[in-house]
């Protein structure tokens, strides 16, 4: 779409509207404003896309919305600024495309359940929390009850709802949403970003075949460092691999860590528990086409996905892949790929 308006064959304006920085106004986020400098009205842009990274927002997002006067509201995900999307498009009589990666509202139910799990164990037998325990659980019940009914609300308002494969447009019929107005958009890449990728991978396939026995693999995770991604699962993984196969690997972790800084400390504190400093790194953000290059194999350890653009990019630069089975996954890496000379 960018590349279209770019080129002139579509006038689409669209609004960002997300959390405010630490001294931020909502003007700064470009939060319409109906009367410019000197009095003037100004132009409000076509489209308002809603992109909060966290559910704390919600508050920014309404204030944002509130006197807008967009012709569509598009949003990720069907959680608080879906619940915005929807009482904007409502109030001004617009349209409402909401975008689902993942399944938001399945995701942080299964989060409040393993969440809740957790204390439930560590307070076993501890009689004097029994009434803490109470009401944590009263609370996770309540926030359950809350985002399912901003899903209900957002699936009931949207006029399409996009889909990144079939499971997920499944499953979000449990929570409201409605297969008429479902439309699966799947992810695709640029094959041609990976030719000096797949080059190297010819020649990296007979360095391995002339020192099988010797060659160590070079493994990698592309992914940001939070828990959906199951890192910590993914070093418990890799020190049972270093028991077996000792000096025989190395694995680098690219992406960002920011994200999660508590989720992060725990990794680098489990690496050094288990005595792999030397067998796992975390570069950080990397060229991804250019980091395929040197590997062996590519992980995927994430407890949820859709259609993970990762296993694409390591399909399209002939590093094979060895993932959890979530998503879309298993259906992408049984299927066969040629290129244009029919390998």
């Amino acid at each position: 779409a960018e590349e279209n308006c770019q080129g002139g064959a579509l006038n689409v304006r669209h609004h960002v509207v997300g959390p405010r920085r630490a001294g931020q106004s909502v003007a700064d986020l470009g939060a319409p404003d109906r009367v410019g400098r000197g009095g003037q009205r100004r132009q409000l842009p076509a489209s308002l896309y809603l992109t909060p990274p966290d559910d704390h927002a919600f508050p920014q997002v309404a204030e944002g919305v509130r006197d807008a006067d967009h012709q569509c509201h598009r949003e990720h995900g069907s959680h608080n600024p879906g619940l915005a999307a929807a009482l904007a498009s409502v109030q001004h009589g617009k349209k409402f495309v909401l975008t689902e990666h993942s399944l938001y509202i399945r995701d942080v139910l299964q989060h409040l359940d393993e969440v809740h799990a957790s204390l439930d164990k560590s307070r076993a037998g501890r009689p004097a929390e029994a009434l803490r325990a109470q009401t944590v659980r009263v609370k996770k019940d309540a926030w359950s009850k809350w985002f399912k009914a901003m899903g209900q609300i957002t699936y009931k308002k949207c006029d399409v709802a996009t889909y990144l494969y079939e499971g997920t447009a499944e499953d979000a019929r449990a929570f409201g949403a409605s297969p008429e107005r479902s439309r699966i958009i799947s992810n695709g890449i640029s094959f041609e970003r990976f030719a000096d990728a797949r080059m190297a991978q010819e020649a990296r396939q007979l360095v391995r075949q002339k020192n099988a026995d010797k060659h160590v693999w070079r493994i990698g995770l592309i992914a940001r460092v939070v828990p959906v991604k199951g890192v910590l699962g993914l070093i418990e993984a890799m020190a049972e691999l270093k028991g077996m196969l000792p000096g025989r690997f190395q694995l680098d972790v690219i992406g960002p860590t920011d994200e999660d800084k508590a989720y992060y400390q725990k990794c680098q504190a489990l690496v050094a528990e288990l005595g792999l400093s030397n067998e796992i790194r975390f570069l950080g953000p990397q060229n991804v086409a250019k980091f395929l290059e040197g590997l062996d194999l590519v992980v995927m350890s994430s407890l949820s996905e859709a259609l993970p653009v990762v296993v694409l990019e390591s399909m399209a630069a002939g590093v094979p892949v060895v993932s959890t089975d979530v998503g879309s996954v298993s259906r992408i890496l049984g299927q066969e790929y040629k290129d244009e000379a029919g390998r």
